[in-house]
């Protein structure tokens, strides 16, 4: 019985994504992606902890983006409040002087609202002049999508188990989707491995989150499409360990 549930699910999956790869529209008009640095400062919700890290060199940030209320809250966990949680717009004000990129990883984007959200996303960056250098992040490849077409730059989330058939049908629906779509980016947890990481970076241009320490840099360092690798604490703008 769980078995047959589990095929009818996988099969009702596979209907509805590749009816949504090959009946929907993909075009979409953007300015090209201005990238200043291969290493970015990874979850830094906070404006003290993204100028902190912006002060150290880094030219690249990460944040976790809820939309709520018509406001964009730096936060990795929804909440039922956000009474005291900061927002895009101090964050923007607060680095105005810095050159640097930045990827909103929005964790709340989904179909219904993505043309609102994106379209409000899109003023604030034109406001703060940070269109071609901020990069949205989805798992929702529709949704995000619907934001590319508010001319904003796109990272393509694809998570899957590699070992398991199930994860293997959706990284060749996944594929399917970016051969579509094309967006610019697609981003990959390390945790994928690296015969998976260097199949995908071989044919998109990938983003890598995160690394820790020299040796897991060391793994992927040597792959040309890899434009962009998270790193935490502990390591420099060149993606070093700062223990060393």
């Amino acid at each position: 019985m769980k078995k047959n549930k589990r095929v009818f699910i996988t099969a009702s999956f596979i209907v509805i994504m590749m009816s949504s790869i090959f009946f929907l529209e993909s075009k979409h008009e953007s300015k090209k992606f201005r990238l200043y640095a291969r290493y970015w400062r990874h979850r830094q919700n906070g404006v003290e902890y993204a100028r902190e890290s912006l002060n150290k060199g880094f030219k690249g940030i990460e944040v976790d983006v809820h939309w709520s209320g018509s406001k964009f809250y730096l936060s990795h966990e929804a909440k039922d409040n956000y009474s005291g949680t900061d927002t895009l717009d101090p964050l923007f004000e607060n680095t105005k002087d810095f050159n640097y990129n930045l990827l909103i990883d929005f964790k709340n984007l989904g179909f219904f609202n993505a043309r609102k959200a994106c379209a409000q996303l899109n003023e604030m960056l034109d406001k703060y002049e940070r269109l071609n250098t901020t990069l949205i992040e989805s798992k929702s490849f529709y949704a995000l999508h619907l934001c590319r077409q508010s001319k904003l730059h796109a990272s393509y989330w694809m998570s899957f188990a590699p070992d398991s058939t199930f994860g293997q049908v959706r990284y060749w629906i996944y594929k399917q989707i970016q051969r579509k779509y094309q967006f610019e980016f697609v981003s990959l947890d390390k945790y994928l491995g690296e015969k998976v990481i260097n199949e995908i970076s071989s044919q998109y241009t990938t983003l890598i989150f995160t690394i820790r320490n020299d040796k897991e840099k060391q793994t992927y360092e040597d792959r040309k499409n890899i434009k962009v690798v998270l790193v935490s604490k502990g390591m420099n703008p060149e993606g070093q360990s700062t223990s060393n």
